[in-house]
Protein backbone atom coordinates (compact mmCIF):
# COMPACT_ATOMS: atom_id res chain seq x y z
CA UNK A 1 0.00 0.00 0.00
CA UNK A 2 1.34 3.62 -1.01
CA UNK A 3 2.43 5.99 1.91
CA UNK A 4 -0.80 8.30 1.04
CA UNK A 5 -3.00 5.59 1.46
CA UNK A 6 -2.12 4.15 4.31
CA UNK A 7 -2.02 7.84 6.01
CA UNK A 8 -5.64 8.98 4.71
CA UNK A 9 -6.30 5.18 5.90
CA UNK A 10 -4.77 5.75 9.49
CA UNK A 11 -6.37 9.46 9.99
CA UNK A 12 -9.86 7.90 8.90
CA UNK A 13 -9.48 5.45 11.52
CA UNK A 14 -8.31 7.83 13.98
CA UNK A 15 -10.68 10.36 13.47
CA UNK A 16 -14.53 10.90 14.13
CA UNK A 17 -17.86 10.34 12.23
CA UNK A 18 -17.93 14.07 12.14
CA UNK A 19 -14.49 14.56 10.19
CA UNK A 20 -14.55 11.09 8.35
CA UNK A 21 -18.01 12.49 6.78
CA UNK A 22 -16.33 15.96 6.21
CA UNK A 23 -13.23 14.10 4.35
CA UNK A 24 -15.04 11.72 2.31
CA UNK A 25 -17.27 14.92 1.12
CA UNK A 26 -20.36 13.95 2.92
CA UNK A 27 -20.40 17.30 4.79
CA UNK A 28 -19.29 20.55 4.09
CA UNK A 29 -15.84 21.38 5.17
CA UNK A 30 -16.14 24.62 7.26
CA UNK A 31 -12.54 26.76 7.16
CA UNK A 32 -12.31 25.95 11.14
CA UNK A 33 -12.87 22.17 9.75
CA UNK A 34 -9.72 22.83 7.80
CA UNK A 35 -7.85 24.26 9.98
CA UNK A 36 -8.13 21.87 12.87
CA UNK A 37 -7.79 18.53 10.03
CA UNK A 38 -4.66 19.76 8.52
CA UNK A 39 -3.17 20.64 12.30
CA UNK A 40 -4.15 16.91 13.49
CA UNK A 41 -2.93 15.20 10.34
CA UNK A 42 0.32 17.63 10.93
CA UNK A 43 0.57 16.82 14.52
CA UNK A 44 0.15 13.09 14.27
CA UNK A 45 2.84 13.34 11.42
CA UNK A 46 0.80 12.09 8.81
CA UNK A 47 2.44 15.28 6.16
CA UNK A 48 0.80 13.22 2.89
CA UNK A 49 -2.34 12.97 4.00
CA UNK A 50 -1.88 17.03 5.31
CA UNK A 51 -0.83 17.90 1.63
CA UNK A 52 -3.62 15.85 0.17
CA UNK A 53 -5.94 17.68 2.31
CA UNK A 54 -4.31 20.73 1.87
CA UNK A 55 -4.29 20.74 -2.02
CA UNK A 56 -7.74 19.72 -1.69
CA UNK A 57 -9.33 22.70 -0.42
CA UNK A 58 -7.27 25.63 -0.23
CA UNK A 59 -8.96 27.04 -2.86
CA UNK A 60 -12.11 27.15 -0.77
CA UNK A 61 -10.76 29.27 2.10
CA UNK A 62 -7.53 31.35 0.19
CA UNK A 63 -9.29 34.22 1.37
CA UNK A 64 -10.02 33.64 5.34
CA UNK A 65 -5.87 32.67 4.84
CA UNK A 66 -5.55 36.60 3.84
CA UNK A 67 -4.17 36.02 0.14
Amino acid sequence: MQQENLERFAFLYLCGEKDRDILLGRREMTFIDFDRLTYLADFFGLSRFNMEVWNQHIEMFTPQLGN
